[in-house]
C-alpha cells in the first residue's frame, strides 16, 4: 500500500539501483543487509515480504535484455 515510500525507502539505501522486475530492486550500496532493512522496514506492511541478499558475480542467471546485463555488468559486478 505504501509502495512509493518503499521504494523511496529502497533507493535512498543505494548508490544505485534498477527496477527490471515487478517488485524487485537491484542495487549497489555502502549499507549491510541489516541498515538497508531498517531503512525499508517502516514502510512495510503486515502482509509484505522483504528478502535482501548478495549477489554474485560467478553465479547467476536470467533472462533479461542486452542493456539490463550491461548495466548489472558496469554496476553490479
Amino acid at each position: 500500500k505504501k509502495y512509493d515510500d518503499v521504494a523511496a525507502a529502497i533507493k535512498s539505501s543505494a548508490r544505485t539501483w534498477t527496477h527490471y522486475l515487478e517488485s524487485t530492486f537491484i542495487i549497489t550500496s555502502d549499507l549491510s543487509a541489516d541498515q538497508i532493512q531498517k531503512n525499508i522496514k517502516p514502510y512495510l506492511d503486515n502482509n509484505d515480504a522483504l528478502f535482501i541478499s548478495e549477489l554474485a558475480a560467478n553465479n547467476h542467471q536470467g533472462w533479461l535484455n542486452r542493456d539490463q546485463w550491461d548495466y548489472l555488468r558496469e554496476h553490479v559486478f
